[in-house]
């Protein structure tokens, strides 16, 4: 494995540090955690009726480079979670046809409906696993944080140690635009891949900067406050720019 270089470390320390001033100036906080018996229980008190068994305690045996994050308002409320593993393998596709992925026990197919019969080029060493993302209904879109949370898990993964791959799976949506499906494909790949994709929430030369707007009027219980304002089609959103 080879070490990071001097500018993918300033990038990474800029990525994280950045992220961390602007989601506090939002009033959003981020914590990293180890104990997913924790974020299983937060998933649950939300309504979530079926978790990734990748990231389930119940399904799952976690390795000391695994971990979470949890997004907080200043209340101290939940209102975001990311979860990343890390596996040394040579090759992570063996994992998903074995099902091993998802469950500790892979002497046999837990689920014998779920087969991978498609070919794809063998790729290990290693490589990071993300996935049981959740934002509380009232901070979607607003907050960036779907965007944020996967990348700032992998910066934290980078920062502790190297790895060759980023990994994950990806929904595919039909009624998807063909710029959103491109998007997704490119979402994960090789090491440098995932330190460009790293966000910079203030203006440099290359990378993504973060631009946050104005909260929307909405309760927990998404009941509108002023009507007229969050109805608006011209409410002016959160932007990404490239």
């Amino acid at each position: 494995m080879e070490q990071l270089t001097t500018y993918e470390s300033a990038r990474i320390q800029v990525a994280i540090e950045g992220s961390i001033t602007a989601l506090s100036e939002a009033g959003i906080l981020l914590h990293v955690r180890c104990n997913f018996a924790a974020y299983a229980a937060i998933r649950r008190t939300h309504g979530a009726e079926h978790l990734n068994q990748a990231f389930d305690p119940r399904e799952t045996r976690f390795g000391h480079d695994d971990f979470w994050l949890l997004g907080e308002n200043q209340r101290g409320e939940p209102i975001a979670t990311f979860c990343l593993r890390r596996f040394f393998v040579e090759d992570l596709y063996a994992l998903i046809r074995s099902q091993a992925l998802w469950f500790s026990d892979c002497r046999r197919l837990v689920d014998p409906l779920f087969i991978v019969e498609c070919g794809i080029t063998p790729f290990g060493g290693e490589v990071c696993h993300g996935g049981g993302l959740w934002v509380r209904e009232d901070y979607r879109g607003w907050s960036r944080l779907a965007f944020i949370m996967p990348r700032f898990a992998r910066a934290i993964a980078l920062r502790c140690r190297p790895f060759d791959h980023d990994s994950g799976m990806i929904r595919k949506d039909s009624r998807d635009r063909s710029e959103i499906a491109d998007r997704k494909a490119v979402f994960m790949g090789k090491r440098a891949e995932a330190v460009d994709s790293l966000v910079v929430p203030r203006e440099t030369p290359e990378g993504l900067h973060l631009e946050f707007r104005k909260r929307p009027l909405v309760n927990q219980r998404d009941d509108l406050v002023d009507t007229p304002t969050v109805g608006s089609e011209g409410q002016e959103q959160t932007r990404v720019r490239v």
